[in-house]
């Protein structure tokens, strides 16, 4: 059988969340249903931070300076495609996910995206989520099963390729669903003539801090990047509430909470070591426990002085080597079983995602595309940000890490 192709992409740019929590229901079968959904949503934010970090650790070791991605983006693209596997690939695919059999991890991807907040003024925080897949219509064998799975449990509805130029409308898709963060993410020529199936993931967040920074208090000042070069970086200042906290000494890291809107529900952490040069430290131990302990049991908030940059992250690469090397190879290979998907014989020839962090004065903005070809701050104690970090932006309640990045050199607007 002739090898089809498919593409899966996934945008995202933002931060996901998920309270877990139903209307109050004495009778026992209401009961079992809401600890269900609760030990699903769990799952989802293990695995998710297991898979994200591991994700991390990669990326950070193939790259130098900025590194800025959407593990929540990737997480969910890949979920998607484990629909449509079987056999060792499908056992292969749901290692790296970090997912165990039966956990029901695609219906809490479902309940977590029908949560995701609307734009509110009370709030100030704005999250959308959006899945889509187009496919070609003549060629294009899908199973009913997997349409109906990608219906039911993710929202994606099948669209036509547009012959010719199929790139156009998936590109103005793109655009819609980010805010117009991400644009022209497909180039024309992308969608081959061998390609059968494309997957769509957008996700899009947009957030005001509770306390905004006067942008009467930006300064330039000095920031140490990771090759240890001094720059001038705008740094934004603010005397306030903030919750701060250190790590276990071994890590040699302070933790600050920057919050969004007023539920409490969203935060940019910041993870900043004590050394000028102690990030490559951290990012040797940086597991999913010294990260979900990092962000958890934050103290009262006191007062500080923060001075943090302001920054732009974006970072376009391919992943399939990193996915690789974290124990994803047989979905890139001629023994890939897509038979959920298609009676045809598919493989995954790329993984593409590009991500896009924007931090200012009044808040911040996400951005981040996935794809997945297959072939076819007496002065109060200063928190003082003036060397490489890490930053997680991330859904408290429902314990997901949406965005992760290295910021080496905020001079740098492109990772």
């Amino acid at each position: 059988m002739r090898w089809a192709g498919i593409l899966l992409c996934l945008t995202v740019l933002a931060v996901v969340f998920h309270d877990g929590t139903g209307q109050t229901d004495q009778t026992d079968q209401r009961l079992k249903r809401r600890e269900k959904e609760r030990f699903r949503l769990a799952e989802l934010a293990r695995a998710s931070t297991s898979f994200g970090v591991s994700l991390y650790r990669e990326l950070a070791s193939r790259a130098d300076s900025n590194v800025i991605f959407s593990p929540f983006s990737v997480f969910t693209a890949l979920s998607m495609t484990l629909l449509g596997t079987n056999g060792t690939t499908k056992a292969e695919l749901r290692t790296v996910l970090a997912q165990r059999p039966r956990q029901g991890i695609h219906r809490a991807l479902r309940a977590v995206i029908h949560s995701f907040p609307r734009p509110s003024p009370t709030t100030n925080v704005t999250l959308r989520m959006a899945n889509a897949l187009y496919y070609d219509d003549q060629r294009a064998s899908l199973t009913s099963s997997f349409l109906r799975h990608m219906r039911r449990l993710y929202g994606a509805y099948p669209e036509r390729f547009r012959r010719p130029e199929p790139e156009t409308p998936i590109n103005d898709w793109v655009y819609r669903q980010t805010g117009g963060k991400i644009r022209d993410f497909l180039s024309p020529g992308d969608i081959t003539p061998d390609m059968m199936l494309l997957l769509l993931n957008a996700i899009y967040f947009q957030g005001t801090w509770k306390e905004i920074f006067d942008e009467r208090s930006t300064r330039d000042q000095d920031f140490t990047t990771g090759s240890g070069r001094v720059v001038r970086v705008p740094m934004m200042s603010r005397d306030g509430a903030y919750s701060v906290k250190a790590l276990e000494p071994g890590l040699r890291t302070m933790v600050l909470e920057l919050p969004f809107g007023t539920d409490d529900r969203f935060s940019l952490f910041v993870l900043l070591p004590d050394d000028v040069n102690g990030l490559p430290n951290l990012e040797s131990r940086l597991d999913s426990q010294v990260l979900e302990d990092a962000m958890s049991s934050m103290p009262q908030a006191s007062r500080f002085q923060i001075q943090i940059p302001r920054f732009t992250l974006r970072m376009k690469t391919s992943v399939k080597e990193t996915l690789r090397a974290m124990g994803l190879s047989r979905l890139f290979s001629d023994s890939a079983d897509l038979s959920r998907m298609s009676p045809d014989r598919l493989k995954v020839a790329d993984v593409m995602h590009e991500a896009v962090l924007e931090v200012d004065e009044k808040g911040a903005t996400a951005a981040a595309v996935t794809s997945v070809g297959i072939v076819a701050v007496s002065l109060p104690p200063q928190f003082r940000v003036d060397h490489p970090f890490l930053v997680v932006l991330r859904d408290k309640k429902a314990r997901l890490n949406l965005f992760m990045g290295r910021v080496s050199d905020p001079s740098v607007g492109d990772a």
